[in-house]
């Protein structure tokens, strides 16, 4: 192993025990109709897992294939997961991207779910508490399984899935079938919540009834998307330490902490705050609509870098922010209408927000934009360009 963490040895062991199928052959992908596993995917299969909707045998043998090298021979798993990978690239080509590397590694857990368990014990008879308490540890559970189920279907591998905790893999970004739209880790994370919110409406309008000081139960995140050679217990503990920063750093909590890890060791942070619905809406907006478009995302960042001055104070009028793009960026702004109008009103959200800085862009704004907008990039990357 180039990595010797626990974690990582553990998940290598255990594949084709009964530790493994007792733990994690559920019964999610059985309803799907696949086979029951015999061990847990590797780093560059999750990573890879968008490939699967090109050609579903190609992808399967390529991997299988790949993993006769030594199987059961621990200090060649590097080895096997590195020929995995340089057998994809021969088998998918065209469609290998540079997200293919890539993998997420998400923690996820409930905000202010105290507030439910405060709430139930309000009752003067203990066995309404009693009564109370098991119902909303029933709904931990079914919400645990049927996220897992979202989480599978999304092509992603639950580790840990303790009712509001969890702690999952996932591939960056995923399509069911080829033609198909492409979906983001950030689909995912929507889905999630969807699910939190009508598991636990009962218990969230109770709390909402009492008083709008009171802090509403949401989920938030930390996602770290690192090279699948990057030390696994490293990755791990960093996206723990981004959860981490949104519950004890981020006002009202209920927010996604995501870091990208090139390769290079660069790092792009950025906080999606999904309290403000309209801006959170709008900024998946943003990454669904720039999706695709890598021929001039990456030198339109750097332009806009070049210009942060112009734009904090211009960021706030729609019609000097259509000029300006107009003006810089000419030709790219003829070929991407649908993109700039978005990233216009997107801006201009921003900014509008911002009272106490007189409607401008504060620099916690622009760590969003350039965060979104590499990320973007980052999605749309060729493998030989990142």
């Amino acid at each position: 192993f180039h990595d010797w963490s626990p974690l990582r040895v553990f998940l290598h062991r255990i594949s084709g025990t009964f530790l493994f199928r007792d733990g994690f052959d559920d019964g999610a992908r059985l309803k799907k109709g696949h086979s029951p596993k015999k061990r847990f995917d590797s780093l560059p299969e999750i990573a890879s897992r968008e490939l699967n909707a090109y050609d579903e045998a190609l992808y399967h043998s390529t991997i299988e294939e790949s993993l006769k090298i030594s199987r059961n021979e621990a200090m060649v798993a590097d080895a096997q997961e590195d020929n995995i990978i340089v057998n994809l690239k021969a088998a998918f080509p065209t469609q290998f991207k540079a997200r293919h590397n890539y993998v997420a590694i998400v923690h996820a857990d409930g905000d202010n779910v105290s507030q439910i368990i405060k709430n139930l014990r309000l009752s003067k008879l203990a066995k309404d508490q009693e009564a109370g308490l098991k119902d909303f540890s029933a709904k931990m559970l079914q919400f645990a399984r049927v996220a897992t189920e979202k989480i599978v279907s999304y092509g992603g591998a639950p580790v840990y899935m303790g009712g509001d905790d969890m702690l999952f893999f996932a591939p960056v970004a995923n399509r069911q079938e080829e033609g198909k739209g492409l979906e983001v880790i950030f689909d995912l994370v929507g889905k999630l919540d969807q699910l939190f919110a009508e598991y636990f409406k009962k218990y969230i309008d109770e709390i909402k009834a009492r008083g709008k000081e009171k802090p509403v139960p949401s989920l938030s995140y930390g996602i770290d998307f690192t090279y699948y050679k990057f030390p696994l217990y490293e990755a791990k503990n960093k996206s723990w330490d981004l959860l981490e920063h949104v519950k004890s750093k981020v006002t009202g909590k209920n927010a996604i902490n995501v870091q990208l890890q090139k390769h290079s060791g660069q790092g792009i942070p950025f906080i999606l705050n999904k309290s403000d619905t309209d801006l959170y809406k709008m900024t998946l907006q943003v990454i669904k609509s720039g999706v695709g478009k890598s021929d001039f995302l990456n030198s339109f960042t750097y332009k806009l870098e070049t210009q942060a001055v112009l734009l904090k104070k211009i960021a706030n009028d729609a019609h000097r922010l259509k000029h300006f793009f107009k003006n810089y960026f000419n030709e790219e702004y003829h070929q991407h209408q649908t993109f700039f109008s978005q990233l216009a009103e997107w801006l201009q959200l921003l900014a509008l927000q911002n009272k106490d800085a007189e409607h401008k862009l504060t620099h916690a704004d622009f760590q969003l934009i350039y965060g979104t907008l590499r990320f973007i990039h980052f999605i749309n990357s060729e493998d030989k360009d990142y």
